[in-house]
């Protein structure tokens, strides 16, 4: 589920604000858009918290726990992937938000750039393009991501 056109616009705000890697806001970014989901240490069993990845989430108990694979066992992460700080984590996000979207991240006389060019839902790459500007590389290309879901959303409510 995607989050609101308000959260979304309050986390590409707190992006293009950050002067570098922000851990914080890199695990709201991933459990409100990147699919991560995160499990309390009483949820675990255990002393510490963890992340499931979106492709090893099954879903909650009524009671808000999570469903753990029994049979395979459901792989924690002490944390999730640091989209502040890696490009190769926004790209990531990139393809699980918009699978088959072109991306690229570039510098520029004003500071880091990127841009991401979303598909058409019938082929191609001409359906939007949205660039944005931030402190490092990882944060310009996570401003692109959160534009990019941004405009998509305004012209689904359109």
């Amino acid at each position: 589920m995607q989050p609101n056109l308000p959260t979304l616009q309050s986390l590409l705000k707190r992006v293009e604000e950050a002067d570098g890697p922000d851990k914080a806001l890199a695990r709201e970014i991933q459990c409100k858009i990147g699919g991560w989901h995160r499990v309390t240490p009483s949820q675990r069993g255990g002393k510490h918290g963890a992340y499931i990845a979106p492709q090893d989430w099954i879903g909650r108990y009524s009671n808000g726990s999570p469903i753990l694979d029994s049979l395979h066992g459901t792989e924690m992460h002490r944390d999730v992937p640091d989209i502040t700080s890696s490009i190769e984590a926004g790209i990531a996000l990139l393809k699980y938000v918009l699978p088959g979207a072109l991306w690229s991240v570039g510098f520029m006389e004003m500071g880091p750039f990127s841009q991401v060019i979303r598909p058409m839902p019938c082929g191609g790459y001409i359906n939007g393009m949205e660039t944005a500007k931030a402190a490092t590389p990882p944060l310009a290309l996570c401003a692109a991501i959160l534009r990019s879901l941004i405009s998509q959303q305004e012209s689904a409510d359109a």
